[in-house]
């Protein structure tokens, strides 16, 4: 039979597979290192396995000098600035002495600005409690049992970080949670589920400028109390001896017989102090959160609620309001649910009170009768009620989150313009409607005398500081000072942080040149046992850009392995038999720690945690392609180069 009536041989069936074919061939010579037979571990079998190995001490080490950093720099910060994770390390400023007018709305509207532009920077205001007026003490003298320390608080909002230690603790330990971050980042904690909530779209790292969305705080009665104060100054004998002469028997009934050091946290679940509510002295219970210590740089024995200390403000200050703190404020419930409502012109009096106080402001005197209407436009008045209101004996008020209590018009200084402007006249047996106002509580000779600006970042401390000393007002004043006792423990923490930031980048040479060095030893043997290997690919038809990606697929499982055991085995066993002594110290100075920080003997983020894996990756990665290069597997290579060296040519022995 002639050529021409031959049947053609049938072609080849392909096997479709998924994966190409460098990373099959990759894979199985990858693993063959961990269980290759008697014979086939000679020549180089096990390169992998040691390699393997050599990574996972190189990002141990790593891990372990970044988080001992970490751990050194925490614990500074800790112990001199009183970091509290995760709202950060509070700056102490107070009223520069050019500031004859306090830490007013002005300079906290300037604070505010500072942290819409730098991250993680959050203002709290607070006051002092000690010699103030309205009081707020003991019951008895000697309840007490010492004058040093004293018996100090300081009255703090509910968004405070020093209040938040008490009533949502957050000890930070690394584990699931910054493992979860981890993978949420990678786009891949959802696929694993170990994330809490489904992946969402980030929030703005930076705040928006203008005023907060507004939020009720309402006047509780509650405390935050010092274990370790109470426990060594607190007399309770006194202190019920004194309760038993001002309280009903039904009241004491409530209080145990005794209670011993070891006992407050479980048994004093109610304390009664004795505060000033108009121009006299009462006692009333407030409801205990205890925490270790107060973190602060003096003797704090308690916190008390901000917005309750300025419902005893208006009332030590304003004769006509009455106000119950036992009911907080929530007397006239339907004074409050109007002022509540969404047809209440809140923003309109809130900026109809602004332009009047700063009006008085202009007028260099401590207030004025009346502002005239071309200077501050009346605000729309809520629509008149449908029945006559009746007699109440106490008036209601509440407190937003804008420095600002809201009050009755009508119990506002009778020389108040705003009480003169929007409830002249006003009868409380024969009026249709009460006029809820704001009252500033930073107005009226009661601005704030320190603020806390808490900075999350550690590095942005010197920045915001700088910023915070330039603050001027409107009369080119300065506004703030950096309290000495903040700056004296500032500059201790700027000698030793300095100082180790010197020896840093010498540290990081000495292990990146050692590393590369390991690297380009163990890699270059393993890719010259395999260079007779990669020319028979040659030969098979695989391209050098396959062989290449062969090799760098290879590394890439090297150094996921090596990385998880170095993270999740070595490093979390470190942290296991270092735990221990870290406890230990950590106890013996307890109290120069605040109390939400946990037992973090090698400390590490997730961002951290990438970073060291990333920067390892990326130089097996660069040692792997010059290594490559060298071998020669690049552009133009034949397989006789790979094979019997340079132009296939045997160079003779010399002897």
């Amino acid at each position: 039979m002639d050529d021409a009536g031959m049947t053609p041989p049938p072609r080849p069936k392909r096997r479709f597979t998924l994966l190409p074919l460098w990373m099959r061939l990759g894979w199985v010579d990858y693993w063959r290192a961990f269980h290759c037979g008697r014979f086939a571990c000679d020549g180089g079998g096990k390169d992998f396995s040691y390699l393997t190995l050599l990574l996972t001490l190189v990002i141990s080490m790593a891990l372990l000098l970044v988080s001992s950093h970490n751990g050194f720099l925490n614990r500074m910060t800790d112990a001199l600035l009183g970091n509290i994770r995760p709202y950060g390390a509070p700056i102490w400023a107070t009223a520069h002495w050019q500031n004859n007018d306090g830490i007013g709305r002005q300079v906290l509207d300037k604070l505010d600005a500072i942290g819409g532009e730098i991250p993680g920077v959050s203002t709290h205001p607070y006051r002092r409690l000690e010699v103030s007026r309205p009081r707020v003490v003991l019951p008895g003298a000697k309840s007490w049992r010492s004058k040093q320390p004293k018996f100090v608080g300081w009255a703090v909002y509910d968004k405070d970080p020093l209040w938040r230690l008490a009533v949502d603790p957050q000890p930070q330990q690394w584990g699931v949670r910054e493992l979860s971050a981890l993978l949420e980042e990678l786009d891949i904690g959802a696929m694993l589920g170990l994330g809490d909530k489904p992946k969402q779209t980030k929030p703005a790292t930076l705040r928006p400028q203008g005023p907060p969305p507004r939020q009720w705080k309402g006047l509780p009665l509650e405390v935050t109390l010092s274990k370790r104060l109470f426990a060594q100054m607190f007399d309770y004998d006194a202190y019920r001896q004194e309760l038993s002469r001002v309280l009903r028997p039904a009241q004491m009934s409530d209080l145990p017989y005794s209670v011993s050091a070891d006992e407050l946290e479980s048994k004093l679940t109610t304390l009664w102090l004795r505060m000033t509510v108009g121009r006299e002295d009462h006692f009333f219970p407030f409801t205990v959160h205890w925490v270790d210590h107060i973190p602060a740089m003096e003797d704090v024995a308690y916190l008390f609620p901000l917005t309750t200390y300025h419902a005893l403000m208006a009332a030590y200050h304003l004769p006509d309001l009455r106000f119950d703190p036992m009911n907080g404020g929530e007397n006239r419930r339907g004074d409050l649910a109007m002022l509540k409502g969404d047809s209440y012109p809140l923003d309109e009096l809130e900026r109809y009170a602004a332009c009047v106080n700063e009006a008085v402001a202009r007028t260099g005197l401590t207030g004025v009768p009346v502002v005239s209407e071309r200077e501050c436009r009346l605000p729309r008045l809520p629509p008149e009620g449908a029945r006559t209101i009746p007699t109440a004996m106490w008036d209601a008020m509440e407190h937003d989150n804008r420095n600002q209590l809201w009050l009755p018009c009508h119990k506002l200084a009778q020389d108040d313009p705003m009480r003169g402007a929007l409830c002249s006249g006003w009868h409380e047996e024969d009026a249709k409607r009460v006029i809820m106002v704001p009252w500033d509580v930073t107005g009226y000779g009661s601005a704030f005398a320190s603020v806390h600006v808490y900075v999350a970042d550690p590095g942005n401390l010197s920045a915001v500081i700088e910023r915070m000393t330039a603050l001027r007002l409107d009369d080119q004043q300065l506004a703030l000072n950096i309290h000495p006792k903040y700056q004296d423990a500032l500059n201790r923490f700027n000698l030793l942080s300095d100082q180790l930031k010197i020896f840093i980048p010498a540290f990081a040479m000495a292990f990146g040149l050692l590393m590369i060095m390991l690297l380009a030893a163990q890699i270059g043997t393993l890719l010259g046992h395999r260079r007779h290997d990669f020319g028979m690919l040659l030969t098979r038809g695989v391209t050098w850009r396959g062989i290449h990606m062969k090799v760098y697929f290879q590394m890439t499982i090297a150094t996921l392995i090596s990385g998880s055991i170095a993270t999740f085995g070595l490093l979390t066993a470190m942290r296991a038999w270092l735990g221990p002594d870290f406890i230990a110290v950590m106890e013996r100075y307890r109290d120069l720690l605040n109390p939400g920080v946990g037992v973090e003997p090698l400390p590490l983020s997730a961002l951290e945690l990438a970073l060291v894996w990333g920067g390892c990756y990326l130089a097996v990665l660069l040692v792997s392609a010059l290594m490559l290069m060298k071998l020669p597997v690049r552009w133009g290579v034949t397989p006789s180069e790979l094979l019997h060296g340079e132009g296939g040519v045997l160079k003779p022995t010399r002897y």
